[in-house]
C-alpha cells in the first residue's frame, strides 16, 4: 500500500500467492497460496 503526499489517493497492489507455488515443490504450498489468493481477490474487490 502506497498513500500519495496529497492523501488523496492509495495505491493497493499484492503479488499473486501462487508464484510462491512456483518456487517450492512442497504440496502444502499450493494449498496456502491457494487460500491466500482468494482472500486477496475478495480483499481487492472489496476495495473497489
Amino acid at each position: 500500500m502506497r498513500r500519495n503526499k496529497d492523501a488523496e489517493m492509495t495505491t493497493v497492489e499484492a503479488i499473486d500467492p501462487q508464484a510462491m507455488d512456483q518456487l517450492s515443490a512442497a504440496p502444502s504450498v499450493k494449498e496456502v497460496a491457494d487460500d491466500a489468493g482468494t482472500r486477496l481477490r475478495k480483499a481487492l474487490a472489496a476495495l473497489g
